[in-house]
């Protein structure tokens, strides 16, 4: 029997390994969740400034806005429907502050999860949320000559149907002047 009893203290120190072991694994898939998360958030973020600032490619904006943001989005950039090319102002607006062949990066400065209360909240207005999160960010634009222009923006996205999505546009750091073109 002695020998029995010292073969199980012998084990017992597994406990402690077993249970370090899982809480390191639990803890590396919550790190690998986030920086798959703002990974995402980044793409969709950069996304949308590319496509306002340097493509004028409004069917790429809309795909980065929850769909009950887009209506909205659409009457805007249009002057509700007065001059549907209002939003290419936006990148003649970008060179003229910034110059000729500049580059648009976004930077990730934080991330908010919300809580389940606050998606429940959320859901009023979009209703298919699964997820919610409060994002600050740079929105940095550089020059040919690499000077940057740097904004700070924060914004909620969604995630509806593992995509997240902008649930507004109104913050915009450079701004389409009221010059009406239809091009």
């Amino acid at each position: 029997m002695p020998k029995e009893q010292s073969k199980s203290k012998k084990n017992v120190w597994l406990i402690p390994v077993c249970i370090l072991a899982a809480v390191a694994l639990i803890a590396a898939l919550v790190f690998a969740s986030s920086a798959e998360r703002k990974s995402i958030v980044k793409n969709t973020l950069s996304t949308f400034y590319q496509a306002l600032y340097i493509e004028s490619d409004f069917d790429a904006m809309t795909q980065c806005l929850a769909e009950e943001s887009r209506s909205g989005f659409e009457a805007v950039m249009s002057m509700a429907g007065i001059t549907p090319g209002f939003y290419r102002n936006y990148a003649r607006d970008a060179i003229a502050e910034i110059g000729q062949d500049f580059t648009i990066d976004v930077r990730l400065k934080e991330l908010s999860e919300y809580g389940t209360a606050d998606v429940a909240t959320l859901q009023k207005t979009f209703p298919n949320a699964e997820k919610a999160v409060l994002a600050r960010y740079e929105i940095v634009f550089i020059s040919q000559k690499g000077l940057e222009s740097v904004y700070t923006n924060e914004m909620i996205l969604v995630m509806v149907g593992n995509r997240w999505y902008m649930t507004t546009y109104l913050t915009l750091p450079i701004g389409a002047n009221m010059s009406i073109s239809n091009e």
